[in-house]
Parts: C-alpha cells; structure tokens; sequence
C-alpha cells in the first residue's frame, strides 16, 4: 500500500469485461510498477504481476453522441479480462483524459518489453474476427436501407425528401463505418502500439 502511495499513477477509470451495469464508475487510480501495475478496486490496490497477462488488446468504441472511447483490454491467464479507457464515470469520453490515456498505453508497452513479459503477451490491436465481421454485415444492411434506397428513390421520383433522407443515413452511416475501419483485426510489435484514438 505505501508503495503505491509513492508511485505515479494514471487516473483513469477500469471496468471488469462483463460485469454488472453500474450508472457510476467509481474504479479508478493505475500505478504502473517495473514487474506489475496496481489497479485501484473497491477502494484499495490490488497487485497484478505483467507475467499473469497473456493478451493485451487496443480498440475503440463510441456511444452515442460521445467521443471516441480508447479501450486498453488486459485478458489474464485466468481469462478475466480488464479493461482501462479514457472515459469519464458515466463510461462516455469527454476527451479530458485523452492525453492520459496515451500516456498509459506508451508506458504500459514500454514496461511490459523492459520487464521481459512482453515475450510471453500476444499484443492485438480492433475486434475478434467474429465481431468484426457481425459489424461488417449488420453496416451492408445499413447501407442499403440508409444511402442506396434513398438514393435509388431520389433517381427515380426526383422527391428531395429523399434526399433529406439520404442525408440523415449517411450521417449516421459514417461513424459506424470509420469505427470498423479502425477496429479492423491485426496484430502489433508491443514497441510501436498503435494509437487508435482520433
């Protein structure tokens, strides 16, 4: 406990993958240590040694009229998973801890390859496959009902409601897209973590 009192910390906000609906987060506090971070839980530190983790995973997310949310997920060797993201308690990114979250992310890598933990972690950057490729169908779908329909109907009965219509789809088309361009599958050197964030 005194040693995490005497180290930076990261104030960013974590949430167990999976875990109950909450209308407020109140987890946060990250200390990164050279063979472990400490996570702030229920109002004290918990230990996590780099050696319990076998994947970290960068994406992002978006809801609703919310910035773009970076989401660090660490999957241990037990396979609970941790996820530490830029949000604020309401889980939806203002931007304020955008530049914090950077700054994690860098040296979280950077400790992970200095301790020699990095060896034994497989680093993925976007979705599984199997959730990308849901988000690609359920965008085709989109696509056709939001800009190819309206489209094909302004064509054909010169109506500018479809074209108000048209409008309307691809608003709401093109977030959905640029989060599946960014969140496509690949794999990444843990000394170069891409930065997924806008």
């Amino acid at each position: 406990m005194d040693q995490a009192l005497e180290t930076a910390r990261y104030d960013l906000f974590t949430l167990e993958a999976g875990a109950r609906l909450v209308w407020k987060n109140s987890t946060r506090g990250i200390s990164l240590e050279p063979t472990g971070l400490e996570l702030k839980r229920g109002g004290r530190w918990h230990w996590l040694a780099y050696a319990d983790i076998s994947t970290v995973n960068l994406s992002t997310a978006r809801v609703g009229a919310s910035r773009v949310i970076g989401q660090c997920t660490l999957t241990l060797r037990t396979g609970q998973r941790l996820v530490i993201t830029n949000t604020n308690a309401a889980g939806l990114s203002d931007g304020l801890r955008d530049t914090l979250y950077r700054e994690f992310v860098r040296d979280l890598h950077r400790q992970l390859v200095e301790s020699g933990a990095a060896e034994l972690i497989s680093f993925r950057s976007g979705f599984s496959r199997a959730r990308i490729t849901v988000l690609l169908i359920a965008l085709s779908a989109a696509a056709l009902l939001s800009i190819a329909l309206p489209a094909i109907l302004l064509l054909v009965t010169r109506d500018l409601r479809a074209l108000w219509v048209l409008i309307g789809g691809g608003t709401l088309f093109a977030p959905a897209a640029n989060l599946a361009r960014s969140n496509r599958p690949a794999s990444y050197d843990p000394d170069r973590p891409p930065d997924l964030l806008p």
